[in-house]
């Protein structure tokens, strides 16, 4: 009885974790990561070289039809990018070219 429950046990954590859908996206320099969970909702931690800033922080929009992402919500697309441009403003204050380095990533819900 004991290893049909035990089995039973490791069949539930299972599934309940391989539900959960995570991302990682880092800085261009590497020293800035944040972590994505999606599991019953969307969670975010950030780390500067390894050491946690900001932990599981749920991210949402309240509307007035709802919440988005919504309860139990499954990513149904990701889409990584990296830009790197230069911006020249109008009115050069302190230099006339910043650089513009980012990694993007675009989360799709169905």
């Amino acid at each position: 009885m004991q290893k049909v429950f035990l089995y039973c046990l490791v069949l539930v954590l299972h599934s309940a974790i391989s539900n959960a859908q995570q991302y990682q996206l880092a800085s261009p320099d590497g020293h800035l990561k944040v972590q994505i969970n999606n599991d019953k909702s969307l969670h975010f931690s950030l780390m500067k070289d390894g050491k946690p800033l900001v932990t599981s922080i749920e991210a949402a929009l309240i509307l007035k039809g709802g919440m988005l992402p919504t309860q139990n919500g499954k990513v149904s697309k990701t889409e990584k990018k990296q830009v790197s441009n230069v911006i020249h403003p109008v009115v050069a204050i302190k230099s006339s070219a910043i650089q513009d380095d980012y990694n993007q990533l675009t989360l799709n819900y169905n």
